[in-house]
């Protein structure tokens, strides 16, 4: 190939890579457009740049401003707690003393609750022992005023009318006995009795004095509880082999229902009739031997 054809080919060969080139890269709109054209798009640009950049700059104010008024809240939120952290401190330091001044009370409410237990107690034993003295005294009196007439001057009379209106045969009495018997080694007193109406094969004890603390079923009972014990220490209250039976004074109740239930109980009821000078005898519902 000579040097002329060379260059031919060669200048054919650049024309081809340089349309090829061409139809491969697309020309920009600026490239495409005039220079004033051009000039005007990018000031459009810039200007929509710019006005995007001061929005972002209005909000960045705004954002800023809420930070700072977020601050500011804060700080005074801080101060709030610091206040109110200072106020639990004292409320605390407060109910610290509230307690102690509390226990303080409460130990000597406690030692003042002994005090009063034991000037309590005191005053019980004080008024348990008056108490006593005065039923002593109040027995004491009624023997004086009632039990010795009764049995010195009245009882003759009981042994005769429960010998026509009982039917009993009494022919021996005692009065004022106490029956004494051995308990525990030592002699004591185990029983008192205000009458006693007796034959070979009977007895009769008769309640004349009594405890006016004590009425009804209670002088009641108590009257049982006595020939209950009477015939526990039968030798020594002189009634061994006897059938023992019960009587009682009408003043001893302050109500005819109590003398009717000292009647269902199997107790005779006397009843001595001072302006009548005479002394009566009411006959039990049912009959009770001790």
């Amino acid at each position: 190939m000579t040097a002329k054809t060379a260059k031919k080919t060669v200048k054919k060969l650049t024309k081809k890579v340089a349309k090829k080139t061409a139809r491969m890269r697309k020309p920009s709109k600026l490239e495409t457009l005039s220079p004033k054209a051009s000039l005007m798009l990018t000031q459009i640009q810039i200007d929509r740049l710019s006005s995007e950049i001061d929005v972002a700059l209005t909000r960045m104010g705004t954002l800023s401003t809420k930070i700072d008024r977020l601050s500011s809240e804060i700080s005074l939120a801080s101060i709030r707690l610091s206040t109110l952290s200072d106020k639990i401190n004292g409320l605390s330091s407060g109910a610290d003393r509230a307690e102690d001044r509390i226990s303080v009370a409460l130990e000597s409410l406690s030692s003042g609750i002994d005090d009063i237990k034991d000037d309590t107690k005191d005053i019980w034993d004080v008024s348990k022992n008056l108490w006593e003295q005065s039923k002593e005294v109040d027995k004491i009196s009624y023997r004086m005023l009632v039990g010795n007439p009764v049995e010195h001057i009245v009882a003759p009379q009981i042994r005769r009318v429960m010998s026509d209106w009982g039917g009993f045969k009494f022919e021996d009495m005692v009065m004022n006995k106490n029956v004494k018997a051995i308990v525990d080694g030592r002699e004591t007193v185990v029983a008192n009795i205000g009458i006693l109406l007796y034959n070979d094969t009977e007895a009769m004890v008769v309640a004349t004095k009594f405890d006016r603390l004590h009425i009804c079923m209670d002088t009641i009972y108590k009257h049982i509880e006595l020939l209950e014990k009477l015939r526990q220490y039968e030798e020594e209250a002189g009634i061994k082999g006897k059938k023992l039976f019960g009587a009682v004074l009408s003043d001893m109740f302050t109500s005819k229902g109590c003398e009717k239930d000292a009647g269902k109980n199997g107790f005779y009821i006397i009843e001595i009739r001072e302006a009548e000078n005479r002394v009566t005898i009411t006959k039990p519902h049912i009959y009770r031997v001790w």
